[in-house]
């Protein structure tokens, strides 16, 4: 064997040079020190840790010996990556062991517990699954919204597949992490102390052997296992509880849900103390924004003192609460008479109207005319006024607007819109804009819209322009003395189902639950008599709409 390893066998030379110099190393030997404890020179060590000469085999078997390694490893492998399978196998054995270990000695703590307390230590599992299950329907919901959110994009059935893949995952997931987190409290709160009160017996008795009693030694000399200490609460040897558990999961959550209050807090902060200079700036301007600064000084103060205790909850700092309920009762006291007076004083300003200018433009009249309300902008209610001394040819539109604001009237493939021209559309305009009214006591009162828009004509061309306007369009008419009133909906739909009543349109839109009713919608039929949607889709269900801010709309779901 040697004279082949020396010969031939090269390999076989590196992995042990290697080796040699690995045990040595992590001994922290010298190559002196380790020939001292070999009993060979150091040119020898030196010698073999390089491949040039190689060890007689009773020295192969001193360093096996001496230090623990096996010689086919010393030879023909690498120790370390040997010595890592061995400690590998090593702890696999060993979780092996403590898995068989505990299943046996919970069921051995099963058996010897008293009825009583096995109805115990079930329930309370028992309790434990409800709450994760709980718990589960939560993460669940959570979960469909944010996929819903982020893949609504797909087509469907890539939807359910990528969404079914992900919530098979999440629910393998969470299952493994109940599993461990029972295992974790079953060990914890009855295992691991009936084990040390067990061991705590066993020490202090003698063993007796009683040929036909093995198993069942004496209860008053092994361990009081049927004793309720084994399930109820220890204080001494027990430092963990399922109402502990649950205590600081719950503690955990209201600190976070204190931070997020916090931060809303801090920008509140942030915000009033600006609006507290402000008001402070313009003191000599009025006498409300005395009141105003002072609300906000109050206001401050107790946004300072809400921080400070959510801060100390989070960080778990103490906090002289008895100071700080003085401060705060001295803030909400303030705060309250800051806004008597800033009510006080706003009572004596004035609402006036401020001048209005009228913008007339004659239109030739022509059978397809019509209103197109602009839904970006608030008000699209415009008065239809009946004047037969205007003439059947013509129509006049006119539109009321303040000296610094202007509405304009566009016509286009005989649409008529009106559009709002905003010149005050940031704070300083306003505010140059208010300062002076302030200043008298006054608050302007403007008509932007509400009738800012008024159509005349003959009879017969007003209900023809009504007509050709409520057409696919969900609006209100209202007879008037003068003529007739239409308000139109603001809000997009789906689709818009419409009925003639009297000589207009009564139209319902559709409105939809999400991305896969809207594609039910757009391929279903809809009727609508004036008073009830009719249609045939059995995966459709579509009810009458609450919303006021949706007036005449159905809303249209899945029915799964």
């Amino acid at each position: 064997l040697y004279d082949k390893g020396a010969k031939g066998g090269k390999s076989m030379n590196d992995n042990f040079a290697k080796n040699l110099k690995k045990i040595r190393k992590d001994h922290n030997l010298s190559q002196e020190q380790l020939a001292e404890e070999l009993g060979v020179s150091r040119q020898a060590i030196s010698k073999w840790e390089s491949s040039v000469a190689y060890p007689e085999m009773d020295k192969i078997i001193t360093i096996c010996k001496k230090y623990d390694v096996n010689i086919d490893d010393l030879l023909h492998r690498d120790i370390t990556d040997a010595k890592n399978e061995k400690e590998t196998v090593a702890k696999y054995n060993k979780l092996v062991n403590d898995v068989l270990n505990n299943i046996t000695n919970s069921v051995d703590m099963f058996i010897r517990m008293s009825f009583t307390n096995k109805v115990k230590c079930v329930l309370e599992n028992l309790f434990l699954i409800f709450i994760f299950a709980i718990g589960y329907v939560v993460l669940q919901g959570i979960t469909k919204s944010i996929f819903h959110e982020v893949f609504s994009i797909l087509p469907s059935k890539l939807y359910y597949f990528v969404t079914g893949i992900l919530l098979s995952v999440i629910f393998i997931a969470y299952i493994a992490l109940v599993i461990l987190i029972m295992i974790r409290v079953f060990k914890t709160r009855y295992l691991d102390y009936y084990l040390k009160l067990k061991e705590d017996k066993k020490d202090n008795v003698e063993e007796e052997k009683i040929e036909d009693k093995k198993v069942d030694i004496k209860e008053e000399k092994i361990s009081n296992i049927k004793n309720d200490k084994i399930v109820i609460r220890d204080p001494k040897n027990s430092d963990y509880s399922v109402a502990k558990i649950f205590v600081d999961l719950f503690f955990i959550g209201l600190r976070l849900f204190a931070a997020f209050i916090l931060m809303g807090v801090l920008g509140t902060l942030v915000f009033g103390a600006f609006c507290t200079f402000l008001a402070i700036y313009h003191i000599p301007v009025h006498s409300i924004f005395a009141s105003l600064t002072f609300l906000g000084i109050f206001g401050i103060m107790l946004c300072v003192i809400v921080a400070i205790v959510l801060f100390g909850f989070i960080f778990k700092k103490k906090n002289n609460l008895k100071l700080l309920f003085i401060l705060f009762l001295v803030g909400v006291i303030g705060a309250s008479i800051s806004t008597a007076s800033v009510f006080i004083t706003s009572t004596k300003f004035e609402m006036v109207d401020v001048n209005t200018k009228v913008n007339t433009t004659t239109i030739k009249y022509n059978d397809d005319l019509l209103y197109s309300p602009n839904r970006v902008v608030d008000g699209n209610s415009v008065l239809f006024v009946i004047d037969n001394s205007v003439g059947k040819d013509n129509i006049i539109v006119e539109t009321s607007y303040s000296t610094d604001n202007n509405v304009e009237v566009n016509i286009n493939n005989n649409y008529i819109s009106t559009n709002f021209v905003n010149n005050r559309e940031n704070i300083s305009q306003m505010y140059n804009y208010l300062i002076p009214y302030i200043k008298e006591n006054k608050i302007p009162r403007e008509t932007l819209f509400g009738n800012a828009v008024t159509i005349k004509g003959t009879e017969a061309n007003i209900k023809k322009i009504i007509t050709n306007s409520t057409k696919d369009m969900v609006a209100s008419v209202v007879a008037k003395p003068e003529g007739y009133t239409v308000d139109f909906s603001r809000h997009h739909f789906e689709q818009v189902v419409c009925s003639k009543k009297d000589f207009y349109y009564s139209c319902v839109g559709i409105l939809v639950d999400d991305v896969y009713s809207e594609k039910e919608v757009k391929k279903t039929s809809f009727e609508y008599d004036g008073k009830e949607l009719k249609y045939k889709n059995d995966d459709l269900l579509c009810t009458k709409n609450e919303n006021e801010h949706f007036e005449n709309s159905y809303i249209c779901i899945l029915k799964d």
